[in-house]
């Protein structure tokens, strides 16, 4: 894996975090952060629902570094929204992170086209 950027090396350390696999790379893409996907899968270690999702997000307690990389611009307000929208969006992306056949291409131009926040 010497090859592979450092953001997918560091989505893959918390994938265990997560029930399933694609949706510990839904949560870890909001923060792009170990510290922020860490304390989010205490609430978020599945897909909620539109409102358990905006109830959830209140609660978490996410301490300054949580954001990072190239999502820090977008701020913790940024991947606060980026999560309850990735919960309510979160059969659609499934769909397409899990699609079989596709090229990265294809799938990112599927995401895309959900407008996930």
């Amino acid at each position: 894996m010497t090859d592979c950027r450092d953001d997918i090396v560091r989505c893959g350390a918390v994938l265990p975090l997560f029930e399933e696999p694609w949706w510990g790379v839904v949560v870890y893409s909001c923060f792009d952060s170990l510290t922020g996907t860490r304390v989010a899968t205490q609430r978020f270690h599945v897909p909620l629902s539109p409102a358990a999702a905006a109830a959830e997000i209140a609660k978490l307690d996410l301490p300054r570094g949580s954001v990072q990389q190239h999502r820090a611009q977008a701020t913790l307000t940024g991947a606060r929204r980026s999560l309850v929208s990735g919960s309510e969006k979160s059969e659609a992306i499934r769909q397409v992170l899990c699609e079989s056949g596709a090229s990265f291409g294809e799938r990112f131009e599927q995401l895309m086209m959900i407008d996930v926040a």
